[in-house]
């Protein structure tokens, strides 16, 4: 009984963005390579996820040189399949000291219908050193109940937030 308790209250937790809470780990070092996806969402259509990552693509931060590099990819939304993004730089690793690190980058899905628009990004990550590897997901700035943050700047003609999330080996 007192254990599902305590699986239902962690669950609730989830389920009301305990991506805010931090816990991840600070000063990692060196060069992790691994893989990742995120969700894409549309916080002016309250923050519905209109897109997700058709499968896990590389990735490798480098805590040294203060770099991330990317695969770029393939994005399933609502109104296509397939639907190839870039992600440009110059992409930035910043540890935050407290077990967050900020990447900063371009997002351009080549969706000519919407003028292939650029999006620009400063995102938090809660990135956890384990046995295994590194564990990495997005942390809510802005409180609104989707991890990520929504993009500053566009060209296009409506806000995106990214909810990133992957592992390293």
């Amino acid at each position: 009984m007192k254990i599902s308790k305590i699986i239902l209250a962690g669950l609730l937790a989830l389920s009301l963005g305990a991506s805010s809470l931090v816990a991840g780990t600070p000063g990692i070092t060196g060069v992790h390579s691994g893989t990742y996806d995120f969700n894409a969402h549309r916080p002016d259509q309250g923050n519905a996820q209109f897109g997700t990552t058709q499968k896990s693509y590389n990735w490798t931060l480098d805590f040294d040189n203060g770099t991330i590099t990317t695969q770029n990819g393939k994005v399933d939304a609502l109104l296509g399949t397939g639907i190839q993004y870039t992600i440009a730089g110059p992409k930035t690793l910043v540890s935050n000291g407290d077990g967050t690190y900020t990447i900063n980058y371009t997002f351009q899905p080549n969706f000519s219908f919407f003028g292939s628009p650029i999006f620009t990004f400063s995102t938090t990550l809660d990135i956890t050193e384990t046995v295994n590897g590194l564990t990495i997901i997005s942390v809510d700035t802005e409180s609104n109940g989707v991890p990520g943050t929504i993009s500053s700047s566009t060209t296009g003609t409506f806000p995106v937030e990214l909810n990133w999330y992957g592992y390293t080996n």
